[in-house]
């Protein structure tokens, strides 16, 4: 019996590609990163590349990863932004990548904590974590069942970048730099000193566009220096 003959065959793979890592790194990066991170699950029939800036201050280190993610053709549909210190469960990523897909934001974090502030005070010394999650009209960090419910999808004025979901669109409207730390006067005349992070955030709000903190994708934030976990 001879076979049929088949005109058309579909061979390759996807061309565009899900996802730019973007890892700004320094020379030293914990082995529990490394573990975690090889433990990290994209979601099916999805790909991934990576730029990873050693040894640059993290604003320049974003910057740069961003510039060349969007010279990218076909451009990637999103830029994963993965900080060395994080450390994400297996499932972390496909399950960020479930929300940012609905569309609703531009910009999606997950949900990891710094240290909490320390005082001289025995009242202070103990401070708990704090959740990276601000939103301007409510003085300090957003409390879990004060202004959200646990596994919520929040908007917030502010986010951390270590473990984020960004859209290309949002990144060519508000236009470069995107990321920058510095000084900068205040209307009082004063000086602060701005995180890459806030700058960023300051930019997406400004440009009308929508941040959003994935409460129900926590990543534990790893301290090297005291081998603290939050």
């Amino acid at each position: 019996m001879k076979p049929e003959k088949i005109d058309k065959v579909m061979t390759g793979v996807h061309k565009r590609i899900t996802f730019l890592v973007g890892l700004p790194a320094f020379d030293t990066v914990p082995t529990m990163f490394h573990i975690s991170a090889q433990r990290l699950q994209q979601p099916v029939n999805c790909l991934s590349e990576q730029i990873v800036v050693l040894n640059t201050e993290v604003g320049e280190a974003r910057n740069y990863i961003a510039t060349e993610y969007l010279k990218k053709d076909p451009l990637p549909e999103f830029l994963f932004f993965l900080g060395t210190d994080m450390l994400p469960g297996w499932d972390a990523l496909i399950n960020l990548w479930e929300i940012m897909r609905k569309g609703e934001f531009d910009v999606l974090s997950a949900l990891y904590y710094i240290k909490g502030a320390k005082g001289s005070s025995q009242e202070t010394q103990g401070a708990p974590p704090i959740p990276i999650l601000w939103r301007t009209e409510i003085p300090g960090f957003l409390r879990e069942g004060e202004h959200y419910k646990a596994g919520e999808t929040v908007h917030s004025d502010i986010v951390g970048l270590d473990f984020t979901l960004i859209r290309p669109s949002i990144l060519k409207k508000i236009g470069s730099p995107y990321f920058k730390t510095g000084p900068s006067a205040t209307e009082e005349g004063g000086v602060f000193v701005y995180t890459e992070d806030a700058f960023f955030c300051r930019k997406v709000k400004d440009a009308g566009g929508k941040i959003g903190v994935a409460t129900s994708v926590r990543c534990a934030h790893f301290y090297p220096d005291t081998h603290e976990i939050f």
